[in-house]
């Protein structure tokens, strides 16, 4: 199709590449508007059910000696709903959620050691600011756009 006649298989060409590109267009921006909407919806929740937990392990550390199973039950179910809020946020996020669940790690390593709750715990705390931060920032973004 060099400066000569236009075939039908050149213009059925060129729409396929179109096709294809808004295709890949329509993907991105319907995944867009879904993890926009999981991320106001769900986030919240989750980050109000890691925040009792936090709170929860920190009573824990109060009485560590007497709490080791109720740590290890509460640790277990922080673990999931750090593991469920990693879906729905950005990579950045990820990070320090992968970081607190490391730490639970840790700690399900050295149970005797009342130091590394309280590190889970300070992890929990950086992981819900982290989360209430992007909250924030989107919630300016959409006000502003």
């Amino acid at each position: 199709m060099i400066f000569g006649t236009v075939t039908f298989d050149d213009i059925a060409n060129v729409s396929s590449v179109l096709s294809l590109l808004l295709t890949v267009y329509v993907l991105y921006t319907v995944r867009k508007i879904k993890s926009y909407y999981v991320f106001k919806a769900r986030v919240p929740e989750l980050v109000h059910q890691i925040a009792e937990q936090a709170s929860r392990l920190a009573l824990f550390h109060n009485d560590y000696k007497n709490s080791r199973q109720q740590i290890a039950l509460e640790l277990g179910q922080v673990e999931v709903t750090l593991s469920s809020l990693r879906k729905k946020v950005d990579r950045q996020t990820k990070k320090r959620i992968t970081s607190a669940v490391e730490r639970i790690g840790e700690w399900n390593s050295y149970k005797e050691d009342k130091n590394r709750l309280w590190a889970v715990y300070v992890d929990l705390q950086k992981v819900i600011q982290e989360v209430k931060n992007v909250q924030e920032d989107r919630e300016w973004e959409s006000h502003n756009a």
